[in-house]
């Protein structure tokens, strides 16, 4: 029995408005990619016509219903070879004239078994795809999942596959490489849900877009990039996906990932607040303002705060500890603290054996909240935020940074930032910190050895991450008016991410 998936990426220098032409490449190197021993083949988005249409009538003669061309060439291809063949394309409707930015997968038998529809698709001609469709197929592998492109850049999409039981995502993208770096996004998504993801880009020029330089990746289970490539020209670069003994994909970290979910406390993430502009008022946020924050190693904690003290003006401060920061009375230590700097301090803390709470500190007055890992499984309530200051914040611990639906719950909630509070981080926990503030969320974090803040990204560009500086301190001055404005993905099929059993397709 083998034990490796071999995974095609057609990385197509596409022409734009040209589809016999590309065509007969993708026809040519989808040819290519099975003689490789490919049994998954990946094209990229929009690969048959090119991408940047200006309208309805300027893509109508160049789209095609499911058994149109296109369709039909490769079909022959997955048939002869026995392959799976994901394929990008403007499907045109017959019967309602609706056309749709699609990725059609064509079955080892030629038959088309799955017709994903882009959700967020372009506005000018698209329609969007349903949030019931079914982008999941069964594969002798395990199931497989599909979206396409942008679709992935919020967490709930991807998180629905993982929850009907896709073990590899297929990927068709039109992802120029400005702005945020894609390979961190799908790594991230890869890593959060413990799914594989196989990411076809494309190369060559667009009517707007230049993507010579833009990248394909395999990546596994465990968010590691087995295969991250560009070319200036057409190409057809291949993976093995490793494979379990019984021959299928890894499946076990995804389905601890769904097990350890606890859609009890997600109720906020099916508010649909598209028309909302400023939470301000609507969620009876407090006022918006400045506020100093700062995250602060282990060693001379009353040392690293007099350097807080020293910036930042009048702007109230807080500041973020590591976890259990003292082993000495901890709670009534960060009391204290909070009391003589006349600030407020947060942390995660645990004392005389009782469970760690999560602590907020002000001159004269303390808040405490059970964090993510001790709240009961189905409690239909929300996840507990404190307001402090012009900030509405709440305490994550690192075991739930793995869940998309945690920091929209969140953000749902008027959330402007993010405390986590650990005696440590791995690796991995600063890409998972980082995708979090997607939800526009700020997020500062604090060990005994690493500290930081991280501000949500601009427009299409990264996340920014404010590191400690050589004090063992990061502090930046926080503008809570620049968080009030969120964007959420709709279109999103609730009912799957709220089942109260964590229901998982086997």
């Amino acid at each position: 029995m083998t034990h490796a998936l071999r995974i095609g990426l057609i990385h197509l220098n596409v022409q734009y408005k040209e589809p016999e032409q590309n065509r007969a490449a993708l026809v040519e190197l989808n040819r290519k990619a099975a003689d490789h021993g490919a049994k998954i083949i990946v094209n990229t988005e929009m690969g048959v016509s090119g991408y940047s249409f200006t309208g309805r009538q300027d893509v109508f003669p160049f789209a095609e219903p499911l058994s149109g061309p296109s369709v039909s060439a490769l079909a022959l291809i997955a048939r002869e070879n026995q392959a799976y063949i994901v394929v990008g394309m403007p499907e045109k409707d017959e019967s309602t004239g609706i056309m749709y930015n699609s990725a059609v997968v064509i079955g080892p038998d030629g038959e088309v078994i799955c017709t994903y529809r882009k959700v967020n698709g372009e506005a000018r001609w698209a329609c969007p795809g349903s949030e019931n469709q079914n982008p999941v197929f069964k594969t002798p592998w395990g199931r497989v999942g599909v979206l396409i492109c942008s679709d992935a850049y919020y967490g709930l999409m991807p998180r629905t596959l993982a929850l009907q039981g896709a073990d590899l995502v297929a990927v068709p993208s039109n992802w120029p490489p400005s702005g945020m770096d894609p390979v961190d996004l799908w790594r991230l998504r890869a890593l959060e849900n413990g799914f594989a993801m196989a990411v076809c880009n494309r190369t060559g020029k667009d009517r707007l877009m230049d993507c010579a330089d833009a990248q394909s990746c395999v990546i596994d289970h465990k968010g590691k990039a087995l295969l991250v490539e560009s070319s200036q020209d057409s190409a057809v670069f291949v993976a093995d996906l490793p494979l379990l003994e019984n021959g299928k994909l890894a499946s076990s970290r995804r389905r601890k990932i769904m097990e350890q979910r606890k859609p009890g406390y997600y109720g906020e993430i099916y508010l649909d607040l598209r028309m909302i502009p400023d939470q301000t008022d609507w969620l009876n946020l407090p006022k918006p303002g400045k506020i100093r924050v700062s995250a602060l190693t282990g060693g001379d904690i009353p040392g690293l705060l007099q350097t807080v003290l020293m910036g930042g003006g009048d702007a109230p401060r807080l500041a973020v500890l590591p976890k259990n920061f003292t082993q000495d009375n901890p709670v009534e230590s960060l009391k204290n603290l909070a009391n003589e700097h006349n600030m407020a301090a947060a942390a995660l803390l645990q004392e005389n054996g009782a469970p760690a709470m999560a602590i907020l500190a002000e001159p004269g007055k303390i808040a405490q909240t059970a964090p993510f890992s001790s709240l009961a499984q189905n409690p239909d309530e929300p996840l507990h935020t404190v307001d402090f200051g012009p900030l509405r914040m709440a305490f994550l611990e690192k075991e739930a940074l793995k869940h998309p639906e945690v920091s929209v719950s969140l953000a749902k909630q008027g959330c402007d930032l993010v405390v986590v509070s650990e005696e440590c981080f791995a690796p991995d926990d600063y890409m998972l910190m980082g995708g979090r503030t997607l939800d526009r969320l700020a997020l500062a974090y604090s060990s005994h050895d690493q500290s930081g803040v991280i501000l949500p990204p601009e427009g299409h560009g990264p996340w920014t991450v404010n590191s400690q500086d050589e004090t063992g301190a990061a502090s930046i001055v926080l503008d809570t008016a620049s968080l009030r404005t969120k964007r959420f993905q709709e279109r999103i099929n609730y009912s799957i991410l709220l089942k109260k059993h964590n229901h998982q397709e086997e």
